[in-house]
């Protein structure tokens, strides 16, 4: 009776690490693919953000060559003795205009990459910090600008939180990402409204809400669930949701809500921690 007893334990101490070793290997797997998929969202990122650098940048470039060509004509003037005043006069206000250029162009651009370059950092390290949401929010939006306006969708934003968060910006802003495509390619959407409030001492309220076309109750119930798309046949991989209400009840430790109806748009209510208790 005694041996049988030890062989049932001896058999169950098996399963049980076969278990752990398996729930492990799940575990390690699930942070491979959160990996990949924020390298996947940071990578489909970089065209949109190259195109909106070729403004600012290209703007640089053509200033600086022009005041290249005024200088090398105010400088044959000099050599050959035909220097006037009203020539210098002309020389000196398209200096102040080209340099006026250049310095709004280049801090355009510069703001654009610390824009990816946080975003990025955020999503591919997955670190916790303190951050403002604002800055998150607007992270996000300067990477979408391209998209955003190519779908001539305007985006509204009230941020009414003054202090700092403790948390994962990385998720919040795929979040955001999420959403704000599930809007663009699902809703159609043309106006999206980013809003947030202080919900009592501990939480705030995260809403983003667009005027699109909505859902049927048939596709609200299913809305959350992987691989579930209403756009299989144009690339959707069903996944945007799903993730998006991953990340709000497990790294980012909130709830999620959709208030949704045909014609009514989608409203997304996220109430959050202060501080990530994860």
């Amino acid at each position: 009776m005694a041996s049988q007893a030890a062989k049932i334990s001896a058999r169950f101490d098996d399963e049980s690490a076969e278990l752990q070793a398996a729930h492990a290997e799940i575990s390690r797997l699930q942070a491979a693919l959160a990996l990949q998929g924020a390298l996947a969202e940071v990578g489909a990122l970089v065209p949109g953000v190259a195109h909106e650098l070729n403004t600012p940048l290209g703007n640089a470039v053509t200033t600086a060559s022009l005041l290249q060509d005024r200088t090398r004509e105010l400088g044959r003037a000099m050599d050959e003795g035909t220097l006037r005043r009203t020539m210098l006069a002309s020389y000196v206000q398209d200096v102040h205009t080209g340099v006026d250029i250049l310095q709004r162009s280049l801090q355009s651009a510069f703001e654009l990459v610390a824009h990816f370059k946080q975003m990025s950092v955020d999503q591919v390290s997955i670190r916790r910090r303190e951050f403002k949401l604002g800055d998150v929010v607007a992270d996000v939006l300067a990477v979408f600008a391209r998209k955003l306006d190519r779908a001539r969708c305007k985006v509204q934003t009230d941020i009414q939180l003054c202090g700092e968060l403790d948390s994962y910006p990385g998720p919040l802003s795929q979040v955001l990402s999420n959403l704000i495509q599930n809007a663009l390619i699902h809703g159609l959407a043309q106006e999206i409204r980013i809003t947030a409030r202080e919900f009592d001492s501990e939480r705030f309220e995260l809403v983003i809400e667009d005027k699109g076309i909505g859902m049927t109750p048939e596709v609200r119930e299913r809305a959350f669930e992987p691989y579930f798309t209403t756009r299989a046949n144009s690339g959707g991989s069903g996944l945007g949701l799903h993730i998006v209400k991953d990340i709000v009840t497990g790294s980012l430790g909130g709830k999620l809500t959709l208030e949704t109806a045909p014609g009514k748009g989608c409203r997304f209510v996220l109430l959050l921690p202060y501080v990530s208790r994860r």
